[in-house]
């Protein structure tokens, strides 16, 4: 984001993107949001970690909830910041913008835009008062928060795993750097290989590429190149 805001306070916006009132707003909120979804992801990871980490420790004396409680919040952020990121990239392209990038799997944009439906709309699928067919109540025994497990996350019915989370947030990613034009940080590390890179734990799903990186290594990385370009 911040480099954003230095571009267009010294070099104008991307060349390629419309200079109208919608393009660049949805431009805009396209970089923050997916600014914000790294963010919550990588703040839902440490928090997660910290809560493993009272496992048997002897110095914590006994589990601590209050980390996952509060990696469960970030979880919900990042959902939230995703839906919306992938609904500002659709307007985008419908406006001839970025047409030919990396698509998300129409499933996997399904689990985001509908996760972020039950996180909304809890109180409707608790309290039996929506009527729509696509916002069924929750069951009995069905978890009304999201619960966190190892390598997903489950809501009501509705599961949707990590590594989808994090490849969905790469593609904006690369999205944004092909906007903004690939811009070099250096010779060893140009912008489109260290800003758009996700890391799969275990194996992709199928129809996502290989790739190799961790989210807390993406925000290092910003911070460094919102400094040097």
């Amino acid at each position: 984001m911040l480099n954003l805001l230095l571009d267009r306070a010294f070099s104008g916006l991307p060349p390629q993107l419309p200079q109208e009132f919608a393009e660049v707003g949805l431009y805009t909120n396209l970089v923050r949001l997916t600014d914000k979804s790294l963010r919550e992801y990588d703040a839902a990871r440490f928090e997660l970690l910290d809560y493993l980490d009272g496992w048997g420790a002897e110095s914590r004396k006994g589990l601590r909830t209050s980390p996952y409680i509060r990696a469960i919040d970030h979880m919900e952020n990042l959902v939230s910041a995703l839906a919306r990121g992938i609904n500002c990239i659709d307007a985008l392209r419908s406006r001839g913008v970025d047409r030919n990038g990396s698509k998300i799997p129409n499933s996997k944009r399904e689990d985001v835009t509908r996760m972020r439906d039950m996180i909304e709309h809890t109180d409707d699928r608790l309290t039996k008062s929506s009527t729509r067919m696509s916002r069924p109540t929750f069951e009995q025994g069905q978890p009304y928060a999201l619960r966190l497990e190892n390598e997903f996350m489950l809501l009501g019915n509705w599961m949707v795993r990590y590594e989808d989370l994090a490849a969905a947030v790469s593609v904006l990613y690369e999205s944004v750097a092909r906007i903004r034009g690939t811009r070099a940080a250096g010779s060893d590390h140009p912008q489109a290989a260290t800003r758009t890179s996700v890391v799969f734990i275990g194996t992709p799903p199928n129809g996502w590429p290989r790739t190799s990186m961790m989210a807390s290594d993406e925000l290092w990385e910003m911070s460094r190149q919102s400094v040097n370009h």
